[in-house]
C-alpha cells in the first residue's frame, strides 16, 4: 500500500542583521540634496526562509534632520522598504535643506514572509561639515602671509578632505600674492581645524584695495558649509599719501599777526593732494573772512569748504595752513583757543592720529587796565569831613567791569601820624569799575577833634593803598598819602549833603535828603536847602523850596543829621525819570564861630514815575463756568488797566490746558488785546463746548503777556478756568486769592501795619484761614480744605529803579538759610528790601490728603517809606571794617589768658541775624532792657544775659524771653506760622 506523505516547511526563524554600519558622511545626490545612499555595504539582512525582496524593513521611528525615500518613486518620503531596494540602491537618506545636524538616525523592524518579526534596530548616520573661519578677511600689504583656518565639525572618527583654491578679482596671483602649491586639506581623526597659508607680495608703489577669493570644493568624508568662500582684500595705507599736523598745540601772542600752521605729507608723494583746513571755535571767536569781523572777533576763521583748501604739488612735502590772528584791543586775561582740523582729502588721507591741533591766543597785556591813584599826595582840612581821592582806571579796553581793594593804613613820616578812629575813619573797601567807567572817585571820613575840645594838632598823615586788582592791574602810583591840616583851630560848623544824589517815586509823596553838619555841634546853626528846576517842573512836578530863611533848616545842640524834604505832586500821567538839584546857601552859627558850606552843597533829586505806569490785571483771578448740556457756552473775563491811560497798549492773550482739553472742552485763543487811549476795561470771551460725559471738573488757564520794552506792567496775569460738570466730582480749590500782609498784621488785618515792612516777616493768608479779611463770606466754601496741610511758594522782584527801570520780573524763591526757608507761610525780611515785590502761592489740600490746584495772590510792594528798622546809612565805608586785638587777664573768667579778636562788620538790616544796625560799643549796655535796645537795636537778634547760657550765641526755643518784646512783635517766635 502507498502512503502519501505531505511535508510542510515550517518558516518559524527570526529575520537577521547581516551588517548595520551607518554611515559617517554624506554626498550630494541626484536629487539635490545632501545624503547618501544606502546600499546593502551598510545595511543587509537575511532569512533563509524569505526572498531579498519579501524581506520588509519597517521603519518605526523616522529620522529627525532628514527623510528616508525610495528614489524611483520620487523624492517622497517612505515608511517602509525591502532589502531588494537596498540590494538596487533605491533607498536614500535626505538631509533637509538648511539642517546643520551632524548626525541623525532611525529605528525599524525587519519581517520576514512568515510574519516572523526583528524588532526595534537602529541605523545611525553620522557626518562633518567643514567651512572657512570667516567670510572675508583684511590684510595689509606689509604683511607677509595671510593664515586661514579650515574648521570642521560634526563626526571627527574619520579623515575628512576639502580642496581649496583662489580666484583672482582686483589682485593677481603670483603679483600681488602666492599660493601653497598644496590644493587640498587633510583633517585626521579627531582633528576640528587646518591651516592654508598665502603669501601677500608688497610693493613700493600705492595702490588701490585689490581682492581676491578664497574657495572650498571636492570635500571627501565631510560635507561644507558657509562660509565656503572668503573675500580677501588687501590695503596698501603705507604707500598712501598721508597728511597731518604735527604738534598738538601752538601758543601765539594776540598781536602775532598771521600764524601759519605746519601741514606734513608722508607716503607716495608722486601726486598731486588737496586737503581743506578749517577752523572750530572753542573760547576764541571767528569772523568768517577777512573784512567781515565783527566786534569781538579773535581770528579770521576757515570755513570747511573749496575756500579752504590746502594744497600740495608733487613731490612736496610741506605746506601752511594760514590763519589771522585779531588784535582786537579788548582785554581778555584768560587764553583764548580755537582748533584747526583737516578733512575731505583728495589724493590720499588725513592721518587719524594727528588730524588736528589747538591754538592758543595768549592775553594780550598791553591792553590790561591800569589802576591806580589820580595824584600820589591829597591834603585835606580837618574839618573838612572827609577827604576825598580819585583812582583812575586806562586801558585800550574798559568795557568789562574791574574791581580792585582800597584800605587805609598806618604812615611813619617826619609828620605826625594820623590815628585810626581817632583821625579819620579806616577804609577796607572794594571798589567797582562798571563797564566804561574810568575814574572813582572815594571820600575818606575825616573825624575833627572838636568833640573832645579844639586842639592844635599840626600836620598828620596816613596812607591809601590799592591792591588785588581782578581784571586789571596795579601801576604807579598804587598808593598816596592823605595830608590833614589842622594848622587853625577853628573847628566852624561845616554842612553839606550826605549824597550826591536820592531817588524816589513820584507816588512816595517826598523825598527826604539829608544835610550832615561837621565840626563845633555846641551850639546852634542853620543853612538854607532849595530847589532849582531840573528836568522836573517846579509846582507841577514838585513844591518849590525858595532860597530864603522859609527853607532853612537848623540843627539844634548836639545834632549831626537833619532832613530836607521835597514834596512830591502826582499828576496821573505817565513820564520819564525827571530831575532836580537841591542847594545849600547862607550857613550860619549862633556863636562866634563862622559856619560854611562843606564841599557836597548841592544834591541831584531823581523822580521815577513807576506809579503811573499802564498796569494790566485780569480783574479775576479763578473763574467758574459750568459745562454746557447742549451746544456751547461763554466765558467772559475780564481785563483791567489802571496808571497811565494816555496811550493804546498791547498785551497777548492764549489759552494753555490744565486738565481740560483745548478743541475738546474750550475754544482756544491765542490773540492780541489792544486797549484804545482811555479805554480801561477789555472782555474776552472764550467758548467752553460740551463732551456729554460725565467727567470730573477740567479747568484751563488763561495768561497775559507782553513784548520785550513795553512801559507795561501786569500784576494778576492769570486766570484759572474751572469747567463744572455738574454731575463730576469737584476739584480742591480756595475760594478766593491769598493776601500777603506784614507779620505784625496777622492777628488784625484791618490795622494799619499790614502792609509788608523791611526788616519783618511777610505772612500769606489764604481765604480758608479764620483771619483771612473776608472770611466770613469764604468759609462756607472751605468744608473740604484741610488749611493745616496747606503748601506755600513765594516769588519775589527786585524793586523798580535806575538798575531796572522796566519792572524786572518776579523770580521763585527756592533758597533756604540755616534760620528760615522759602516754602513756609511766612517770608523772612532776608529776602527782600524796601519797594520789593512779593507775590505768594497757595496749593490747598482736601480733608482726605488730595493736592488741588495753585492758587497766587496780587503782587505787594514793601514799604519803602516807613521801616521797622531805624534809618541805615548807604555808605558803608562810613561804618567801615575794624578788627583789633586784646589779651584777657588771668581774672577775666572763662576766657582767661585768651586773645580776643573784635570785629566791626557792615551790614544791611536783616541780612546778618546777629548784627546789630548800629555799632556796638558798650556790650554790657547794650544788652540791658531799656531804651537803648528799644531805640536803636530793634532790628537785631541781641539777647538779655539770662536768656541763654551760651555767651552772645542765637536765641534757641528754651532761651526766648517774649516778655521783653514789643506786642506787636510776639508773632515772631510762634513756631506754627516761621516754622
Amino acid at each position: 500500500q502507498t502512503l502519501l506523505i505531505e511535508i510542510i516547511p515550517v518558516d518559524n526563524k527570526i529575520p537577521q542583521l547581516a551588517v548595520n554600519q551607518g554611515t559617517s558622511s554624506l554626498d550630494q545626490l541626484m536629487s539635490g540634496f545632501l545624503g547618501v545612499v544606502i546600499s546593502n555595504k551598510i545595511l543587509a539582512a537575511v532569512d533563509s526562509d524569505s526572498p531579498n525582496n519579501q524581506l520588509l524593513y519597517v521603519v518605526i521611528n523616522q529620522p529627525l534632520s532628514g527623510f528616508l525615500y525610495n528614489s524611483v518613486h520620487g523624492v517622497r518620503p517612505i515608511a517602509n522598504f525591502t532589502q531588494g531596494d537596498v540590494d538596487d540602491m533605491m533607498i536614500n537618506f535626505g538631509l533637509f535643506p538648511r539642517s546643520n545636524a551632524t548626525s541623525d538616525m532611525f529605528r525599524f523592524n525587519v519581517v520576514d514572509i512568515g510574519g516572523n518579526i526583528l524588532y526595534n534596530q537602529p541605523f545611525y548616520l553620522n557626518w562633518a561639515w567643514v567651512s572657512l573661519e570667516h567670510s572675508a578677511y583684511t590684510i595689509n600689504e606689509t604683511d607677509r602671509y595671510l593664515e586661514v583656518i579650515v574648521r570642521r565639525r560634526g563626526y571627527l572618527g574619520d579623515t575628512s578632505f576639502t580642496g581649496i583654491s583662489t580666484e583672482d578679482i582686483s589682485a593677481i596671483k603670483g603679483q600681488d600674492y602666492t599660493a601653497r602649491m598644496t590644493r587640498q586639506v587633510q583633517f585626521n581623526p579627531g582633528q576640528t581645524e587646518a591651516f592654508w597659508r598665502i603669501r601677500i607680495i608688497g610693493d613700493t608703489v600705492f595702490e588701490q584695495e585689490e581682492t581676491f577669493e578664497i574657495r572650498l570644493g571636492t570635500p571627501v568624508m565631510a560635507v561644507i558649509e558657509q562660509p565656503s568662500i572668503a573675500l580677501v582684500t588687501i590695503y596698501d595705507p603705507e604707500d598712501e599719501s598721508m597728511v597731518y599736523i604735527p604738534d598738538d598745540q601752538y601758543m601765539v601772542d594776540e598781536n602775532v599777526g598771521e600764524i601759519q600752521i605746519p601741514i606734513l605729507r608722508s607716503g607716495d608723494l608722486s601726486r598731486e593732494m588737496m586737503v581743506i583746513c578749517y577752523t572750530t571755535d572753542e573760547i576764541a571767536t571767528a569772523s568768517l573772512r577777512p573784512g567781515t569781523g565783527g566786534l569781538g572777533s579773535d581770528y579770521i576763521g576757515r570755513a570747511e569748504d573749496h575756500s579752504s583748501v590746502v594744497v600740495f604739488a608733487p613731490n612736496e612735502e610741506q605746506t601752511t595752513c594760514d590763519i589771522m590772528i585779531v588784535d582786537d584791543e579788548f582785554y581778555e586775561p584768560q587764553d583764548e583757543s580755537f582748533i584747526v582740523e583737516l578733512s575731505m582729502p583728495m589724493g590720499g588721507r588725513v592721518d587719524p592720529s594727528r588730524p588736528s591741533t589747538e591754538v592758543i591766543i595768549l592775553p594780550d597785556i598791553s591792553d590790561e587796565p591800569q589802576l591806580y591813584f589820580s595824584a600820589s599826595e591829597y591834603s585835606v582840612n580837618e574839618n573838612d569831613g572827609f577827604a576825598e581821592v580819585l583812582v583812575l582806571r586806562t586801558g585800550t579796553d574798559l568795557s568789562k567791569p574791574s574791581s580792585v581793594t582800597l584800605r587805609s593804613r598806618r604812615m611813619q613820616s617826619t609828620y605826625g601820624s594820623a590815628t585810626s578812629g581817632e583821625d579819620y575813619n579806616p577804609i577796607n573797601e572794594v571798589l567797582e569799575f562798571g563797564p566804561g567807567v574810568s575814574r572813582l572817585a572815594i571820600q575818606v571820613g575825616i573825624v575833627d577833634d572838636q568833640g573832645n575840645g579844639p586842639t592844635l594838632e599840626g600836620l598828620e598823615v596816613f596812607e591809601l593803598v590799592i591792591r588785588m586788582p581782578v581784571m586789571a592791574t596795579v601801576s604807579e602810583p598804587n598808593k598816596c598819602t592823605v595830608i590833614i591840616e589842622d594848622a587853625v583851630s577853628t573847628d566852624f560848623p561845616r554842612m553839606q549833603f550826605q549824597d550826591s544824589d536820592y531817588v524816589g517815586r513820584e507816588s512816595g509823596n517826598n523825598i527826604t535828603a539829608y544835610v550832615v553838619r561837621s565840626g563845633n555841634a555846641d551850639s546852634l546853626s542853620s543853612v538854607q536847602c532849595y530847589t532849582m528846576a531840573g528836568s522836573a517842573t517846579p509846582d507841577s512836578d514838585y513844591i518849590t523850596r525858595h532860597n530864603t530863611q522859609s527853607s532853612a533848616i537848623t540843627f539844634y545842640k548836639g545834632e549831626r543829621r537833619k532832613p530836607c524834604t521835597v514834596i512830591l505832586l502826582s499828576d496821573g500821567d505817565r513820564e520819564a525819570d525827571e530831575t532836580l538839584t537841591l542847594h545849600l546857601s547862607n550857613p550860619l552859627s549862633s556863636n562866634s564861630n563862622e559856619a560854611k558850606l562843606g564841599a557836597l552843597n548841592k544834591t541831584t533829586i531823581t523822580i521815577l514815575d513807576t506809579s503811573d505806569r499802564a498796569m494790566i490785571k485780569f480783574e479775576r483771578s479763578r473763574l467758574e463756568v459750568s459745562e454746557p448740556k447742549f451746544e456751547s457756552a461763554s466765558a467772559a473775563l475780564v481785563l483791567l488797566r489802571s496808571g497811565d491811560t494816555s496811550s493804546s497798549v498791547t498785551v497777548h492773550v492764549q489759552t494753555s490746558d490744565r486738565g481740560a482739553t483745548a478743541g475738546q472742552d474750550y475754544t482756544p485763543v491765542n490773540a492780541d488785546v489792544t486797549f484804545s487811549v482811555g479805554e480801561s476795561r477789555k472782555t474776552v470771551n472764550i467758548i467752553i463746548l460740551t463732551d456729554r460725559q460725565q467727567e470730573s471738573h477740567e479747568m484751563f488757564n488763561v495768561d497775559i503777556t507782553t513784548s520785550p520794552g513795553q512801559q507795561i506792567e501786569v500784576t494778576n496775569s492769570r486766570v484759572v478756568v474751572t469747567i463744572v460738570d455738574e454731575d463730576g466730582s469737584p476739584e480742591i480749590l480756595f475760594p478766593a486769592s491769598p493776601v500777603i500782609v506784614s507779620l505784625n498784621g496777622y492777628d488784625d488785618t484791618s490795622a494799619v501795619n499790614v502792609q509788608v515792612q523791611p526788616g519783618f516777616p511777610a505772612i500769606c493768608i489764604t481765604a480758608c484761614d479764620p483771619l483771612y479779611p473776608t472770611y466770613a463770606l469764604t468759609r462756607l466754601q472751605c468744608t473740604n480744605i484741610n488749611n493745616t496741610l496747606t503748601r506755600y511758594r513765594w516769588r519775589v522782584g527786585a524793586p523798580v529803579g535806575t538798575s531796572f527801570p522796566r519792572s524786572p520780573p518776579l523770580q521763585n524763591i527756592a533758597a533756604s538759610t540755616f534760620f528760615t526757608r522759602s516754602t513756609e507761610q511766612t517770608l523772612d525780611s532776608v529776602y527782600f528790601r524796601p519797594d520789593s515785590r512779593l507775590q505768594c502761592y497757595t496749593t490747598a489740600v482736601s480733608n482726605t490728603g488730595r493736592s488741588g490746584l495753585d492758587m497766587g495772590s496780587e503782587v505787594v510792594h514793601v514799604n519803602s517809606i516807613s521801616s521797622l528798622c531805624p534809618q541805615r546809612t548807604t555808605n558803608l565805608a562810613s561804618n567801615p571794617y575794624s578788627a583789633s586785638l586784646s589779651y584777657a587777664g588771668s581774672s577775666q573768667v572763662p576766657a582767661a589768658n585768651h586773645v580776643k579778636l573784635s570785629v566791626s562788620i557792615p551790614h544791611i538790616d536783616g541780612m546778618i541775624p546777629i548784627v546789630s544796625t548800629d555799632a556796638i560799643i558798650d556790650v554790657e549796655s547794650a544788652l540791658n532792657s531799656d531804651t537803648t535796645r528799644i531805640g536803636k537795636h530793634r532790628c537785631s537778634n541781641l539777647i538779655l544775659p539770662w536768656e541763654t547760657s551760651m555767651p552772645f550765641s542765637f536765641l534757641r526755643d528754651t532761651s526766648r524771653d517774649i516778655a521783653t518784646l514789643e506786642p506787636t512783635r510776639l508773632n515772631q517766635f510762634n513756631v506754627t506760622l516761621r516754622g
